[in-house]
């Protein structure tokens, strides 16, 4: 249906939306990673104090990659089963439809047989105009008692794992450093600290 079309189109322009906003994101995330990086590097002298360097830049990008790769799965899970959902309730809503039409067809099939078994005008129409009142009532409770399918729950679940996923990397990348700072005989250094991703 139109209904079902437009949230389809929706989600897909949402979609498109968050990756854009999220490659831009991340590639900023990650220059300016690489930029405080190399002004921790410069304070490297030793050979062990470049290796530490060396140790945190790949913990870190590896807690990117980890982080990434967790919100795009919640991400998509989200985007797949929100289009399945939406999918399923306009099908559920275009066979109560069905049944409507159906019995709206019945009920002037059944007036004009009335009609013709000399049954009085006034009673054909009316038994038929109830016929056709009972199946609108019918169709519309069908439609009100289908469920919203979870969307607000799979919106749940998304925003959860996202969250999960930014405490990890947080978790890594504030251990990282600490062991950096050991390393580097520093209690304070303008380590990297990468930026936020999209949620939505």
């Amino acid at each position: 249906g139109k209904l079902r079309t437009t949230m389809l189109q929706n989600l897909g322009e949402r979609k498109t939306k968050r990756a854009s906003e999220v490659l831009k994101i991340r590639t900023e995330a990650r220059a300016k990673f690489v930029v405080n990086l190399d002004k921790v590097g410069a304070k490297a002298t030793t050979d062990a104090q470049k290796a530490a360097v060396a140790t945190f830049k790949s913990t870190v990008q590896a807690a990117f990659t980890t982080r990434n790769s967790s919100i795009d799965a919640a991400v998509s899970a989200y985007q797949t089963n929100a289009q399945k959902t939406i999918s399923d309730r306009e099908a559920k809503v275009a066979t109560a439809g069905t049944i409507f039409q159906s019995a709206v067809t019945a009920a002037i099939a059944q007036a004009k047989t009335d009609c013709a078994n000399s049954v009085a005008p006034a009673t054909a129409r009316a038994t038929m105009q109830a016929s056709i009142k009972t199946a609108n009532a019918n169709f519309r409770a069908t439609v009100t008692a289908l469920p919203d399918g979870g969307l607000v729950a799979l919106a749940q679940t998304r925003d959860a794992a996202i969250q999960a996923a930014n405490a990890v990397f947080r978790q890594s990348v504030t251990q990282a450093k600490i062991t950096l700072k050991a390393s580097l005989g520093m209690t304070e250094t303008p380590t990297p600290t990468p930026g936020p991703v999209p949620t939505k």
